[in-house]
């Protein structure tokens, strides 16, 4: 079977793995991969990728095999394209989804930087596994794939319960690549500072290769800012954590800059911006950030740049998307009444990966339902209220932890700061805070902060930690903090 490939105006395979070929041969010294570890063009990583191909082939490793990976970003990428090159399902794993999913997976390739795991099929890279490619020779068949085959599965950066895969098949992969190079590639060079585990990661990693561009892999932000500065980049997308640490790691000195390196356009998704991290955002970087709001499932849903009289809003609503707020009963309600959000487009996933049970929660009707509460304006701009499992029952008031987050926030006095429910010892709902702070502050002044913020709001529990257990966007994982306090 044969299409015409994005952007390339040649046939070829349905295999998306020939619009990377394709740049690699026809501007092979272009600059393909960049991280702080390791700089290929399009010649080098093409080498690696067919090596790596010829290597898991010779482990077994084909066409509609689930392979799960978690080794190092550069590492990881160079797989990804060899599996595709295979015909093989790509997925990232952690300690968790290995419990979850190992009956699904036919392989799993991690390095020495992933704990001990034990599968009947595991595959251990050394810590040169890239310079040990040299004597292997390049694979270069390309397994045949049409539109329904299954080629990725991502897992949702959900904050609770057990990990959903959202499975992407050639056709739902093509679309999302092409609509992020629409959504969140502005300008270029660009750069992702969200990893290539997540939604946003993967795909833009993909947007850029097969458009022949330089991917940059992203680490902590002090290297992050080397290679802004080094490469000129222009656009960035983040998560809010990840943008606080840029903002907390920009150095006083230029490093080797290019005479236009200064950013323009910051993109924020995964959770609400506050308003001092916006405000911080604007003082230090000079750049007012835009938010994306959008899930795994469905991809970008509304962007617009964010406002700190509205630190709800998120923007206008894509004319790729339809974007409804309904009742309990699933009835679209009226412009500015707060509901549930419910999205869909096309194409989209019939439900998760190998979870026929789970999906009914989330895959309704041909609509997806992310779990979010909102409003939407009559000029179809989109204003987030928080999520359903963020609206808790504490002592028969209705408590959203995800908007005194925000409001704490807010205030700047504190580093971090995120609410959680846990069950007292009689089985009653009751808030914790969990906090950081790089100033010395004293648990009173702390309970003062709540009480400007939420007069009304009692905390049973405060928590003073090194860090928020934050999931890959920078969602709080609030189930681990109410684990602290059981624990305890």
């Amino acid at each position: 079977m044969t299409t015409t490939l994005l952007g390339t105006g040649r046939e070829s395979s349905l295999n998306p793995i020939g619009q990377f070929y394709f740049h690699a041969s026809e501007a092979p010294d272009n600059l393909a991969l960049v991280s702080q570890r390791l700089s290929l063009n399009y010649r080098q990583l093409k080498g690696l990728a067919q090596q790596t191909a010829r290597k898991l082939s010779q482990q077994g490793i084909g066409p509609g095999d689930v392979v799960g990976v978690k080794c190092q970003p550069e590492v990881t990428i160079v797989i990804w394209l060899a599996l595709m090159q295979l015909g093989a399902t790509s997925l990232h794993v952690t300690s968790n989804t290995i419990l979850a999913i190992s009956q699904y997976l036919d392989f799993v390739v991690v390095d020495d930087s992933f704990a001990r795991i034990a599968h009947k099929n595991l595959i251990t890279l050394t810590p040169n596994f890239l310079e040990s490619l040299d004597a292997t020779r390049p694979l270069e068949d390309i397994a045949e794939l049409d539109q329904e085959s299954l080629i990725r599965v991502v897992f949702s950066s959900g904050t609770t319960g057990k990990p959903k895969g959202v499975p992407f098949t050639v056709q739902t992969f093509l679309a999302r690549v092409d609509s992020a190079r629409r959504n969140w590639i502005p300008i270029q060079p660009f750069m992702s500072l969200l990893g290539p585990e997540t939604v946003s990661g993967f795909q833009s990693i993909f947007a850029q290769l097969f458009a022949g561009e330089t991917c940059f892999v992203s680490h902590d932000g002090t290297k992050d800012w080397e290679l802004i500065q080094r490469y000129g980049i222009k656009s960035i997308k983040t998560s809010p954590a990840k943008l606080a640490d840029l903002v907390r790691s920009r150095p006083s000195a230029e490093i080797e800059v290019k005479s236009d390196s200064a950013l323009e356009v910051i993109q924020v998704a995964g959770s609400l911006l506050s308003k001092s991290l916006a405000a911080h955002c604007q003082e230090t970087l000079h750049v007012i950030p835009t938010y994306l709001y959008g899930s795994t499932e469905v991809g970008t849903v509304s962007r617009g740049e964010f406002n700190p009289q509205f630190p709800n809003w998120v923007g206008k609503i894509s004319s790729e998307i339809e974007c409804e707020i309904v009742d309990e009963q699933n009835k679209q309600v009226d412009y500015g009444i707060v509901g549930l959000v419910r999205i869909r487009r096309n194409p989209i996933p019939s439900g998760y990966w190998k979870d026929p049970q789970l999906s009914n929660n989330g895959f309704r009707d041909g609509w997806f339902y992310p779990g979010d509460r909102g409003r939407i304006s009559s000029s179809k701009e989109l204003f987030i209220e928080g999520r359903t499992d963020d609206l808790i029952n504490a002592g028969g008031a209705k408590v959203n932890l995800a908007q005194i987050d925000q409001t704490l926030s807010d205030l700047g006095k504190l580093s971090d700061v995120a609410t959680f429910e846990f069950m007292g010892p009689l089985g009653e709902s009751l808030i914790g805070l969990a906090y950081t702070s790089d100033k010395a502050i004293r648990p009173e002044e702390v309970e003062q902060l709540v009480k400007l913020a939420a007069p009304t709001l009692k905390i049973n529990a405060f928590l003073r930690l090194d860090s928020i257990p934050r999931n890959s966007l920078g969602k709080v994982q609030r189930d681990a903090l109410a684990q602290t306090i059981d624990r305890n």
